[in-house]
This record gives structure tokens, sequence and C-alpha cells, in this order.
């Protein structure tokens, strides 16, 4: 079992979570319900600890989200209700050590805006304004970029060694980031992100060049079984012989096959690492689905790659109970699924389903989803 396993999780003031606390983590998890609850943050959460060496990894996840950074104000989303003042923090405990990142806002110069009241007035920073023609004005710090705090113990009885980087605007209306990472902190672990980007070829590639290429045809196959050969070519480009005279990318039989792809060559990728998946069945026919989690189980083993996992589908929560009670899958840290409940405080609470529990809610036709 790979010793770098996340076993807990915990995560304050990020985004819509208020707190939540996540146990027993296995090596599959999946999360599980309503809009808004925090799932995707739970993936973000474990991308962020899985790679505190790279301090640009908070602006990359918002363009996998689709959103531009391009004010000050916009990193206040990062924190739970946009409140800069309130840190974020996050604790992962693993088999073997531990992590801890807090993320802090980094102030620029003071700035004045205008507002009602006595001029002279101390400013929450303790400076004082002065009184223009335009009228009355307190002083202001705008966010200039983000600071981060994290410490790592590799065993649980060593003291933790404390790192420091930053990101932060390059200058005033520019929407680029200058990253400082911490040079004495080498990361050990590897981890991929996947949203609705497409599949790596360099990954696929190296799977090929390491002779693992029956594990990918025996999977394209569930989705198109004419797939008799696959092959990477210039330009990144992936593609597939399917009988005819000549191959064709991959791309061209749909998000299926490139779902597949993807998800298998990013478990080979990120050995003795993690692997987050969000709305892991975008792109699949149900009839895939339950090949899906054969693939993701066998491999995960083989790998010793830990996945996390979201998704709205009872399909994908039905089949992962039919797959991990097979046999073959038999292990008590193999498969949890947690269904996330937001309160009304926005403490979020994880109700963990073993792949016992999973079983039991199938045929009792109970909807873990919440």
């Amino acid at each position: 079992m790979n010793e770098h396993f996340y076993k807990t999780l915990k995560i304050e003031n990020f985004r819509g979570i208020k707190t939540l606390e996540i146990n027993d983590l296995a090596r599959v998890n999946l999360f599980v319900g309503k809009n808004n609850c925090g799932k995707t943050s739970v993936l973000e959460s474990v991308f962020l600890l899985t790679g505190i060496a790279y301090p640009g990894l908070m602006i990359n996840m918002e363009n996998m989200r689709g959103i531009t950074l391009k004010e000050s104000s916009d990193l206040r989303d990062f924190f739970y209700e946009r409140n800069h003042e309130r840190g974020i923090k996050f604790v992962g405990t693993q088999r073997v050590g531990n992590r801890r990142l807090a993320v802090s806002p980094m102030f620029g110069n003071l700035h004045t805006r205008q507002v009602v009241g006595d001029p002279l007035a101390a400013s929450g920073n303790g400076r004082h304004t002065s009184q223009i023609d335009a009228g009355n004005l307190a002083a202001e710090q705008s966010i200039i970029g983000l600071k981060y705090n994290f410490a790592v113990a590799d065993k649980a009885a060593d003291p933790e060694v404390h790192y420091e980087s930053t990101t932060r605007w390059t200058q005033p209306g520019d929407i680029g980031f200058a990253q400082t990472p911490d040079g004495n902190y080498k990361e050990a672990m590897a981890c991929r992100f996947i949203g609705a980007q497409a599949y790596d070829h360099e990954l696929v590639d190296k799977m090929l060049n390491a002779k693992r290429k029956e594990p990918l045809l025996h999977s394209l196959r569930v989705v198109d079984p004419k797939i008799q050969d696959i092959k990477t070519g210039a330009g990144g480009f992936v593609s597939v012989d399917i009988g005819l005279d000549s191959f064709i990318p991959i791309n061209l039989l749909g998000q299926g096959a490139g779902r597949i792809l993807n998800i298998l060559s990013s478990i080979d990728g990120m050995r003795d690492g993690a692997l987050v998946v969000d709305e892991i069945d975008n792109g699949l026919h149900v009839s895939a689905i339950r090949h899906m989690w054969e693939m993701i189980l066998e491999h995960s083993a083989q790998c010793r790659t830990q996945i996390f996992a979201t998704t709205h589908n009872g399909d994908v929560v039905r089949f992962l109970a039919e797959v991990s009670g097979n046999e073959l899958f038999e292990d008590d840290d193999a498969v949890a699924c947690f269904a996330l409940e937001k309160l009304e405080s926005d403490v979020v609470r994880a109700f963990r389903y073993s792949s016992e529990d999973l079983m039991k809610s199938r045929n009792s036709d109970i909807d873990v989803r919440g």
C-alpha cells in the first residue's frame, strides 16, 4: 500500500466550505452530494496539498473553472465568504507523515476610498486618513498576491519542516502572475487534476514506450470494439486503427474514448501519487461505466495511485457498488463513497459508505447522493 495515501483531510475557509473533515479515505474515493456542497473544492484541496511546491496551482485551478483573474479583488474568491481575514487551511494526514498548508493574502500599498465619517478617525490598520475635496476617505489595502506557508513531515514521528512560497500580480493592471517557489522543497508526489480537458499525449506516449499498450487497447475497445491499435504522433495527437486504410485521431470517436484514455493514462502517469477527477463519468455512456470502475480499481492498485472523484450520476454509484463487491477487489481500504451535506452554517459533513455499505444501499434502493 502506498505510504503517501491520504487517510484524513481537513479543510477550513476555502471557497464555500467553512469547515469539513473527512476521515478514513480509501484508495478509490467517490464524492457525491447536491450542487454547491463542496465536491469540487475537496478535489482542489487534494490537488493543492499534493502540489505545494508549485505556488501557481490556485491560479491554474481558476483557469480550469473557466475563470480569468483580472483584478486584485478576484483573489478574494478563494476565501470563504470572500473574507480574506479568514486564512485558508488544509491538513492532510497520510499513512506515513502529514501535510499542512495555510494560504493568506499579500497586501500592496494603501489606497483610499470615499466613506462617510470622521476624516481623522483611525482606520482598521491604525493609520489615519486626511481630508480632501473629494470627501471623507479611509485607508484600504489591496490584495497583490497569495502567500503559502506549508509544513511537511515524512514520518509521523519526524518534526515538521516549514516552507514558504508566493504568487503575486506581476504589476498593476496586468493579468499575469509571478511565482516564487521555495527552492528548498522538492515534491515527492505527483498529482493530476482531470476536469474537462483532453488527455495528455505525453502520458499516453509514456505508456506506449513502456510497452503498456494492451491495457489501453482493452479499455478503449469497451467504447469502440473496432479499435485495433493506438499510437501517438506529431502535434500531440493520439490516433487509433479501426480497420480503415489509415489511423484516425481518437477525438473522432467521441468523448467516451478520450475520457477512458485520459483516466487510464493518468493513473499510470501518477504512480505512487494521486489523481483527482471531476465528474468522472463525463462523456461516457452508461454501458461503459461498469468497465470504467473495473479499470480504475485494477490499475490504481497496480500503480499505487489514490483516486478522488465526483459525480451526480446515480449509475456511477450503482456500478461502483457492484464492482467493489467483486471478490477481485475485496479490500477494506479499496473503496469509499462520501456523501457531502452542507449545513446552514456552511459547515460541511461527510458521511462515509464502504463497499459493503454501498451494496446494502443498492439492495435497499437507498440513494446515498443526498
